[in-house]
């Protein structure tokens, strides 16, 4: 390995490390309390309570205004520091003189600490990352990428026409320049097909699950699988845009309520697309048996994972989605699409049923066959549980930590 590439992995021999990782979370600070759109910065957070990291900085685009908030409370120890990034404005030239401004805060903020920390990380594809990446190379600072997902593959399915063109054309040029500043790197990926990509410029590759799930929170004993065939609960959980497919999975809804009313579908999430969703549920005369409840996370999403009768996850396409592990959590039967990173834990016949991509009947004939096969049922979810393990914060925390260290 040349000395450039060894400079890039995280340091060898270090008790403790001090670590900053980029991530492209917004973040929001109302003068109170910090909040974020998503959650899985609490994977990363988590990183101090190991013997080997003693701090940890979360470098994250932040907007502070008062009365503004996310979607999730932010609470983080002591030893766990928030770095608020500067974001682009609206329209074309704000988004320019933005994407300037933020460069240069990313190069100032290296600099000034490129004798403090011991590591840093980004999780991409974005530009912001691959900045904060080669400001560690350039200062000799150990380095790591996390790939969270094909932003080409979310580009096609969210985007039209021109704007389509113009959107794939910006989403190949940053694939390229993240395949030339991630050579030689050590890099984390979602799934194996991201993994067999980025091997052809590192070959130091692991795939990985960021997960949220501490061990703690499984359900402990057998979960109780009784469906009463007259009044079926189906779950989803997710962000509420074209490519998670709930649009099938309403469409599926009127399908198996042909004959008459049996299943509900309880949709949790915002998105782009909700306006839409619910014209759709009311244009197929289901709208009585949706309902859309928002944005929910801690007790209130429990709740629902623990009465609903199946989570049901229709995506075409994903990366590796944390619902997936929460419903093996819960030992909940699962039917889902056999895209992206999700084959990676959703073993079909075994731990959940895996479907065809933009199937409205193979969804069905799916959901029927969890509903009247009870054995069937039992299999599932005793799988998924048994499973969980290994997908649990704790686990992937671990992989993650040995992977850096080599």
């Amino acid at each position: 390995m040349s000395p450039t590439q060894d400079a890039r992995d995280l340091k060898k021999g270090s008790l403790s490390m001090r670590i900053a990782i980029f991530l492209n979370i917004r973040f929001y600070f109302d003068g109170h309390c910090y909040t974020a759109d998503e959650r899985y910065y609490e994977f990363w957070a988590t990183f101090t309570e190991h013997p080997g990291v003693s701090e940890l900085w979360l470098c994250v685009p932040l907007v502070e205004k008062a009365g503004v908030q996310g979607l999730h409370r932010v609470e983080l120890a002591e030893n766990v520091h928030i770095v608020g990034i500067p974001i682009s404005g609206e329209g074309p030239v704000s988004s320019l003189l933005g994407l300037i401004t933020t460069f240069r805060f990313l190069k100032r903020l290296v600099l000034q600490n490129r004798d403090h920390w011991d590591g840093l990380g980004a999780v991409i594809p974005n530009l912001y990352g691959l900045m904060f990446l080669k400001q560690a190379d350039r200062y000799d600072i150990s380095s790591f990428a996390y790939v969270r997902g094909d932003h080409l593959k979310t580009v096609s399915h969210e985007y039209s026409g021109l704007r389509k063109l113009l959107f794939t054309g910006l989403a190949r040029l940053q694939n390229r320049l993240a395949e030339l500043i991630l050579r030689g790197r050590a890099i984390l990926v979602v799934g194996k097909a991201l993994e067999q990509k980025y091997r052809r410029v590192s070959n130091k590759v692991q795939d990985i699950v960021v997960s949220t799930i501490r061990r703690k929170t499984q359900q402990q004993g057998n979960r109780n699988l009784d469906i009463d065939i007259d009044s079926v609960s189906l779950l989803y959980v997710g962000r509420l845009s074209r490519e998670k497919g709930v649009d099938l999975l309403i469409e599926c809804l009127s399908d198996l309520n042909v004959e008459r009313q049996r299943y509900s579908l309880v949709i949790v999430g915002e998105g782009p697309e909700k306006a839409r969703l619910e014209l759709l549920a009311a244009q197929l005369k289901v709208n009585d048996c949706v309902s859309f409840a928002g944005n929910l996370n801690g007790v209130n999403l429990m709740t629902h994972y623990n009465t609903a009768d199946m989570l049901v996850l229709p995506s075409r396409t994903e990366g590796v989605p944390k619902v997936l592990i929460e419903g093996m959590c819960f030992g909940l039967p699962i039917v889902c699409t056999g895209v992206g990173g999700i084959p990676y834990i959703a073993i079909h016949e075994s731990n959940a049923l895996v479907v065809p991509p933009e199937s409205v009947d193979c969804l069905s004939e799916a959901i029927s066959r969890i509903v009247e096969d009870s054995a069937l049922r039992a299999k599932i979810s005793a799988e998924a549980m048994r499973g969980f393990a290994e997908y649990s914060l704790e686990t992937q925390r671990e992989r993650v930590l040995q992977f850096l260290h080599g």
